[in-house]
């Protein structure tokens, strides 16, 4: 089964101060080659777009229909997690966009500030 650029949804439990919390939709941003072989993938959680919220250098904006996704979401890469596969639901969908791959990858590069 392939994880990255899977939406799928999980449950991040409690969160002390902030983060996202609770039943959510992630997205699988570690690679294949890892996923398959550890029990654990990286995830980033995604926020429904509420209007006139400011996007950040640091997330994507990913359109409804994306992944299965029902509204406009962003992923947040400032909120990356490592969790266990068995936390995840069946895929919602998949990110098939390249130059959304990129964006993503880009908006991680953003938030640790990797050249």
């Amino acid at each position: 089964m392939s994880y990255r650029w899977g939406i799928f949804t999980t449950n991040l439990g409690p969160i002390i101060d902030a983060g996202q919390q609770g039943n959510r939709s992630v997205i699988v941003v570690s690679d294949d080659t890892y996923n398959t072989v550890i029990p654990v993938v990286t995830i980033l959680p995604l926020a429904y777009l509420k209007a006139n919220r400011k996007i950040y250098p640091n997330e994507t904006l990913l359109p409804a229909k994306t992944g299965g996704l029902a509204r406009d979401a962003l992923v947040l890469a400032h909120q990356v997690r490592t969790i266990s596969k068995k936390r995840l639901s069946a895929p919602l969908g998949y990110v098939e966009d390249p130059a959304l791959h990129a964006s993503i990858n880009e908006a991680l590069k953003v938030h640790f500030n990797l050249a």
